[in-house]
């Protein structure tokens, strides 16, 4: 494909995407427009005693040499206070294993908040990190936590894709971080500050370091202990344990017949590269191979279908309808202009939605959709 060809088609990108934007901004009334994720905060039920493995680690995460590893890693740092970075490409399970690290550790029985930095404007970042009193801006009718007062008495806070903090936000976060204390907006009162700090990155943090992308004093504080987990492609020896769980978790919340893999099939699933990691490999048991097959058994020719790079042969979309045929060359057509975007940013997010002209969060959404990084 030239550049002309190319340039055509984030073009078109750049207009569907916009239309989604339009219609999705014409759903939500103003004050839904401001708001944003709410923060994941585990239930007690959910929560183990401190020092109980929800699982064996090596039956829920793998058995490999790579991933034995890791998990000697989680043991080791779970029983500590220390702040930890997790770098890894996009899938490989980073927010899965922040929560295993909180549930063995002393913290168990508090508070996990997740939230991803990338989500929050830069103009709620306040109110959202450390909340406000009621009358503190126009709009404000009431008292609302932000994510460190919920986690403020020996919570865990796992801030996810680290890379999309700006440098303002950076910055309150080092502040509040080195003196362990912070105030709502609107309020003159300090509240004292008990977490542990998870972080984690999909990038080498050398690279974000020598592009200042990061501040030095934050990844620092940040990274007392890094965890690098490694893609799904360097150890295939976890993929029949992990593709054995998926099905079996399939079974039980899709409420489908129950199957098996042929013996065959995991020959399939080794050669395939996952560029999406374990997040893929769980997408592909769950929502495609366990609905589409009819049979009892699951065989290789069901997961090459799958995995092709051109999901079906030229021969059975001649008899799709119209409707779905469009779908597949718009996705298809999305995904090459977003990663060529992705390529030409060298990875950021906020740079590559502003080449293909649609909202960061409607990028984002795309960005996990097709598992690129």
């Amino acid at each position: 494909m030239d550049d002309v060809d190319l340039l055509r088609e984030i073009q078109e990108l750049r207009e569907r995407l916009r239309n989604l934007e339009l219609s999705e901004e014409k759903r939500l009334s103003a004050a839904e427009q401001l708001r944003v994720p709410e923060y994941k905060i585990r239930s007690a039920e959910d929560r183990k005693p401190y020092g109980e493995e929800p699982l064996s680690l090596e039956l829920t995460l793998g058995t490999s040499g790579r991933m034995r590893e890791v998990i000697d890693q989680i043991r080791r740092i779970a029983k500590t206070d220390l702040t930890v970075l997790l770098q890894g490409e996009t899938g490989v399970g980073k927010s899965f294993i922040a929560d295993i690290i909180h549930r063995l550790s002393p913290r168990a029985d508090n508070p996990f908040i997740k939230i991803d930095m990338g989500t929050i404007p830069e103009t709620l970042m306040e109110s959202e990190l450390f909340g406000y009193e009621k009358g503190a801006f126009t709009g404000a009718d009431r008292r609302r936590k932000g994510m460190f007062e919920l986690a403020a008495n020996r919570g865990t806070i796992f801030i996810d894709e680290l890379e999309n903090m700006t440098a303002y936000a950076q910055s309150r976060f080092l502040t509040v971080i080195e003196e362990k204390k912070f105030h709502p907006l609107g309020s003159s009162e300090t509240r004292d500050l008990d977490i542990r700090i998870i972080s984690a990155t999909n990038r080498e943090m050398k690279e974000a370091l020598e592009g200042k992308s990061i501040r030095r004093d934050l990844f620092y504080r940040l990274s007392e202990f890094i965890i690098t987990i490694p893609p799904l492609r360097e150890r295939v020896d976890d993929i029949p344990l992990l593709a054995q769980k998926f099905l079996a978790e399939a079974e039980t919340k899709l409420n489908a017949p129950v199957k098996k893999f042929s013996d065959a099939i995991f020959d399939v699933l080794k050669k395939y590269p996952w560029p999406g990691n374990v997040r893929e490999l769980r997408n592909i048991v769950m929502r495609r191979a366990v609905l589409m097959s009819q049979v009892h058994s699951i065989k290789p020719g069901d997961m090459e279908l799958l995995l092709s790079d051109t999901p079906r042969s030229t021969e059975s979309c001649e008899l799709l309808p119209l409707k779905e045929l469009t779908a597949m060359a718009v996705r298809d057509v999305e995904k090459k202009a977003i990663r060529k975007a992705l390529e030409l940013t060298k990875g950021n997010k906020s740079k590559a939605a502003t080449i293909l002209k649609v909202n960061y969060k409607t990028l984002l959404i795309k960005i996990r959709e097709y598992n690129l990084s």
